[in-house]
C-alpha cells in the first residue's frame, strides 16, 4: 500500500511539473480569452470604399429578412462585393432603376423561418437564376446561381442596418437609366462579367 501511494504521488508530480514547464492553463482559465477573441472577430468588420479607400464600419454578424419577417437570416463575415445591377429584369423585378446586392459565402449566410419559394428564370447568357422569395409577402430576399455555387446575393435594402452599405460595382451599364451617374473610380461593365470581380472589399 506505501508503495501504491509513493507511486500516485511521484505521479502527481510528475505531471504538475510537466504541465508547469509546457506553462498550461486549465481550460476554464482559458475560456474568457477564447471567447473575448470570437467576439471581436464577429464585432470587428470593415467594408472598403474603392473611390476613397476608407474603411466602412459594420456590426456582424449582420441579419435581415423579408419585409413580413417571417424569413430571416444572419451573415457571419464581411461581404465579397457590394454591387448594384441595371440590367432590364433587375428594373422590372424592383419597379425601380436598379437592383442593389451583396455577396456573401453561403457558409456564412442562414436563411431562419418559413421555406422561401424559388422562382427560376433564365439569362439573356444562358445562366439558370434562381431568386428566394417570401411565400408570404413576396419580398426577395436572395438569388442563387451565377459566378459561384458556393455563394449568395443576399437582396441589400433586406438587411435590418443598411447604414454601411457603398456599392462600388455596376452591372449592365448599357442598359441603365441616363439619370443615373455612377461615381468615378467605381468598376463598371456593359454586361455581367464571367467572374466576379475581386478586390472590392475588405
Amino acid at each position: 500500500m506505501a508503495l501504491m501511494v509513493g507511486l500516485v504521488t511521484s505521479r502527481k508530480r510528475s505531471q504538475k511539473a510537466c504541465c508547469s514547464a509546457l506553462k498550461l492553463r486549465p481550460m476554464r482559465a482559458l475560456l474568457p480569452a477564447m471567447l473575448g477573441t470570437l467576439r471581436s472577430l464577429r464585432a470587428d468588420a470593415t467594408v472598403t470604399c474603392m473611390k476613397t479607400g476608407t474603411h466602412v464600419a459594420m456590426k456582424l454578424p449582420q441579419t435581415g429578412g423579408c419585409l413580413c419577417r417571417k424569413i430571416r437570416y444572419e451573415i457571419t463575415e464581411a461581404p465579397q462585393a457590394v454591387y448594384t445591377c441595371h440590367c432590364v429584369d433587375c428594373q422590372h423585378l424592383t419597379s425601380s432603376a436598379f437592383s442593389m446586392a451583396i455577396v456573401v459565402r453561403n457558409a456564412a449566410f442562414r436563411l431562419m423561418g418559413i421555406e422561401p419559394r424559388q422562382i427560376q428564370s433564365t439569362a439573356d447568357s444562358g445562366r439558370v437564376k434562381i431568386r428566394w422569395v417570401c411565400s408570404e409577402c413576396g419580398c426577395w430576399v436572395c438569388s442563387v446561381g451565377g459566378w459561384d455555387s458556393g455563394t449568395s446575393r443576399v437582396r441589400a435594402g433586406t438587411l435590418d442596418d443598411t447604414s454601411w452599405l457603398r456599392p462600388t460595382i455596376h452591372f449592365w451599364t448599357r442598359s441603365k437609366q441616363p439619370w443615373v451617374t455612377l461615381p468615378d473610380g467605381d468598376r463598371t461593365f456593359e454586361t455581367q462579367p464571367e467572374q466576379l470581380p475581386t478586390g472590392s472589399t475588405k
